[in-house]
Order: structure tokens, then C-alpha cells, then sequence
């Protein structure tokens, strides 16, 4: 899961950093745009500047031509009005021209304004949406490594339970040898029993059924206690399997994602394997009672 979250996160983490480089892009576009507008604005003012400095020398071309013709005197009153009213005519068609040169040139430089100022304008646009977009992947990745997270704790506190039923398979496997122990000694005390009563002659069954019978008691002493303890141990034993039955239908339940798991399966088989193993080893001591009780009967009826 640790994995998984890790892999995640730089996913996420690379998402970010592609949403970051588109953001620096719009954003280099918008200054270069700004740039080519400032380049076009001086390049319009340049070329003003020009024609207005081509407009007074014509300015003065004109003048220097009326100071010429003024000063002949041996051309005549109308050739000298004439020639001023050509002059005057040539300066008010170059004037009319490049008054309508700096009006197109102004109406084009408006329009250029204008479409810049649209791609301004969706380009800001684009960049609060991306903003906006990027905000709500930041927060949906956020609350996707805040389940990973918590379902990450739910696994390990699973396991933790799991590791801990390892004790409780331990303690079983003692009472069962113990199980072994005590039905060894029921069948060598049945043994017991039996030969004094075949072997033994007339004379030596008083003596050899009163042995047996007191090492008989002694050893049904021992194994009552015995069987005591293990009838204590057994409901020790019937608690802890209680508890790990309501561990394994919780983690049952929590666990339901994260069936794939190899580790988890293997800790759920043990546990049923437990289970069983308790299962047995109420029949062992159910056997053992009655055995008890058999050997009790015996021992009354040879009294």
C-alpha cells in the first residue's frame, strides 16, 4: 500500500508539474505579445515621425520656391500668382495624402490593438481556468491521499491483529500436547488396572489390587487436577477464539478491498486453522472426561 501511495503521489506530483509548465507558457506568450505591440507602437510613431519631418521640408520647398519667384523681377504679377497657386495646390494634395496615409495607418494600428487585446484577454481567461482547474486536481489528490492514508492504517491495524493470534495458535498447540500427556497417562493407568487382575496369583491379588488401587487413586488425583487445569485452559482457550472469531468478521469487513493481499490471506488461513485446531481439541477433552469417568467407575467397582 506504501507502494502504491508513493506511485500515486508522483503521479500527481508530475500532473502538477505539467499544469505549472502550461501556466509558464501562457505566460511567456502574453509578455512576447505585449513586447510585439510595444515594437509595433515604436515602429508607428517612427514612421510618423518621418512623414512629418518629409512634410516640412516640403513645407519649405515651397517657400523657398515663393522666395524665388518673388524675387525675380522680371517675371510678371500672374505668372508669379499662378506659380503660387501650383505650389499651393501641391502642398494641400501632400498634405490631404499624408493626412489619409496617418489616418489608415491609425485605423490599422487600432485593429492590431484591438485583436492583441482579445488574445490578451483569452489568454487570461485561459490561465483563471487552468488556475481554477489546477486548485480542484490539488484538492481531489489531496483527499485521495487522505483514504490511501487512512486505508493504509485500517491494514496495518488488521495485521497487527493478525500477528497477534499467532499467541493464541501457540497456546493451543501447548494444550493439545498436554492433551497427549494426560491420555498417555489414563492408558498406562488402564494398564495398570488390567494386569494385577490377569498376572497375580490368589494369594498376591489382595496385596497387588490394593497397590494398584492406591497408585490408581494417586494417579486419578493427578489427573483430575490435571484435567482441572485443562478444563480452565480450555476456557481461556474458548475466549481467545471468541475474540479471534470477532476479529477475523471485522477484518472481514474492513478488509474487503484488499482481498488480493498474499499476507493477509495467508494470517486469515492460519486463523481458521486455529479455529479447527480448538475444535479438536474440545473433542480431546470431551474424550478425556469420558475416559475419567470410565476410569472412576472401574475403580468403583473394584472397591
Amino acid at each position: 500500500p506504501s507502494q502504491s501511495l508513493d506511485s500515486l503521489l508522483r503521479a500527481k506530483q508530475l500532473e502538477l508539474d505539467r499544469v505549472a509548465d502550461t501556466c509558464k507558457s501562457v505566460q511567456r506568450l502574453q509578455r512576447e505579445v505585449r513586447e510585439r505591440l510595444e515594437r509595433s507602437l515604436a515602429e508607428k510613431e517612427t514612421l510618423l515621425s518621418q512623414m512629418q519631418a518629409s512634410l516640412n521640408t516640403r513645407t519649405k520647398e515651397v517657400q523657398e520656391l515663393t522666395a524665388a519667384l518673388l524675387s525675380k523681377v522680371s517675371v510678371s504679377q500672374g505668372e508669379v500668382v499662378e506659380q503660387l497657386q501650383k505650389s499651393l495646390h501641391l502642398k494641400e494634395l501632400l498634405f490631404q495624402k499624408v493626412l489619409s496615409d496617418r489616418n489608415q495607418q491609425a485605423q490599422e494600428h487600432h485593429a492590431e490593438i484591438q485583436e492583441l487585446l482579445r488574445t490578451i484577454g483569452a489568454r487570461d481567461q485561459y490561465i483563471q481556468d487552468s488556475s481554477g482547474q489546477l486548485a480542484q486536481v490539488i484538492s481531489e489528490r489531496q483527499a485521495e491521499v487522505q483514504e490511501l492514508r487512512r486505508q493504509l492504517m485500517v491494514q496495518e491495524r488488521e495485521e497487527d491483529k493478525l500477528r497477534g493470534s499467532g499467541e493464541g495458535r501457540g497456546q493451543l498447540e501447548h494444550l493439545h500436547a498436554q492433551l497427549h500427556e494426560k491420555e498417555a497417562i489414563i492408558q498406562e493407568l488402564m494398564q495398570n488396572r488390567e494386569e494385577p487382575m490377569v498376572t497375580s496369583s490368589q494369594g498376591e491379588v489382595g496385596t497387588g489390587l490394593c497397590d494398584g488401587r492406591c497408585e490408581a487413586q494417586e494417579k486419578l488425583q493427578a489427573v483430575q487436577e490435571e484435567l482441572h487445569i485443562a478444563l480452565r485452559k480450555e476456557k481461556e482457550a474458548q475466549l481467545e477464539v471468541s475474540s479471534l472469531r470477532l476479529a477475523l468478521s471485522e477484518g472481514s469487513e474492513e478488509t474487503s478491498t484488499s482481498e488480493s493481499n498474499p499476507e493477509i490471506t495467508h494470517h486469515k488461513e492460519d486463523l481458521m486453522k486455529l479455529v479447527s485446531l480448538y475444535r479438536q481439541l474440545s473433542e480431546a477433552l470431551k474424550t478425556e472426561r469420558q475416559v475419567y469417568n470410565s476410569v472412576g467407575l472401574i475403580r468403583s467397582q473394584g472397591d
